[in-house]
């Protein structure tokens, strides 16, 4: 059976992920890591990679030649070195780039990576200058501004509330994936999560129809081994302080978000999502993260009840 059908007709399987917890990888598991930055903070970050199972050095970028000699030194004459990141960002079998350069060239890189749809870790700071950052509108940037200036109180993951479909992603609880024919539900371990979507052919409601709610009303369609995901009504930032999170900062969303999603399965033991939001009043423009989950053996869900001894407010004196 080739992938693409056994991804389409698993109806009924499950699938248990998260983003933290480690599987011992097959060679088409294999996460080929290319290094931009070859000075201590390079070296330093790829020696650590290199330590979790699955990872492989695959290339190394930096303008000093010297610095390119000592990678091949240490790691082998096979690895690929470049003075051109841009060399490493075209290759189709690099999975993930470290961006250890200087502090001025890292939103560049960071920016052009993920375009390649490359998984990025960077050195900080990520940004030299806030106009580097998200694409916030004056809207978006005084409410998060406000929220930040509070120190997060209003965080709905520190409140037991539940949490928006970004935060969920990123969360390091595990969720299982639940896929029949019409729906898919995930379930995820953070807050009691529940979510439907709904890939039975309809199309999304338009906003108003029905009520905004915490998870919005999400629509899936396939295109080839592909899972894309629509959906809008989300309770937005104007209902309310706990309301509109897209992560711990309070980055906002307002009411008239979209989220699009695409799930894909490279491997039989790795999840991408790229999550593409689209908000005219908080963002100038869309912009699209990706999320990667990794499959979990032999374990299963548990309960969490947040509310249970929850001592968030009453430390932080809220109430």
């Amino acid at each position: 059976m080739e992938r693409r059908e056994f991804i389409k007709e698993m109806g009924g399987a499950a699938m248990l992920l998260a983003t933290g917890k480690q599987v011992s990888p097959s060679p088409n598991d294999m996460i080929r890591v290319g290094v931009i930055g070859m000075g201590i903070m390079g070296f330093n970050d790829v020696t650590t990679a290199l330590k979790v199972p699955g990872v492989e050095w695959a290339a190394a970028c930096d303008l000093y030649t010297g610095r390119l000699q000592r990678a091949k030194e240490v790691h082998g004459q096979d690895l690929f070195t470049t003075r051109d990141y841009r060399e490493i960002l075209d290759r189709k079998d690099i999975d993930a780039v470290i961006i250890a350069t200087s502090d001025n060239w890292h939103a560049r890189i960071a920016t052009a990576a993920l375009e390649k749809g490359k998984s990025v870790y960077c050195e900080k700071p990520m940004v030299h200058q806030l106009k580097e950052g998200l694409p916030l509108t004056p809207w978006g940037a005084e409410l998060r501004r406000q929220r930040m200036a509070s120190n997060s109180k209003d965080n709905p993951d520190a409140n037991c509330l539940p949490l928006g479909i970004h935060p969920l992603h990123t969360h390091p609880d595990p969720r299982q994936i639940v896929q029949t024919p019409k729906l898919v539900v995930i379930a995820w371990e953070s807050n009691y999560g529940l979510r439907f979507i709904h890939t039975d052919g309809r199309k999304l409601p338009p906003l108003g129809e029905p009520q905004p709610w915490w998870y919005g009303y999400s629509a899936g369609h396939w295109e080839g081994d592909t899972l894309v995901v629509e959906t809008n009504n989300i309770r937005g930032a104007e209902m309310g302080p706990f309301d509109g999170w897209l992560d711990v900062n309070g980055s906002p969303h307002s009411d008239q978000v979209k989220f699009t999603e695409r799930f894909r399965r490279p491997t039989f033991g790795k999840l991408e999502i790229d999550l593409t939001i689209e908000d005219p009043k908080a963002y100038t423009k869309p912009f699209t993260v990706r999320i990667n989950q990794q499959l979990m053996v032999g374990d299963g869900l548990i309960e969490f009840i947040c509310n249970e001894n929850q001592q968030f407010r009453r430390r932080v004196k809220v109430d």
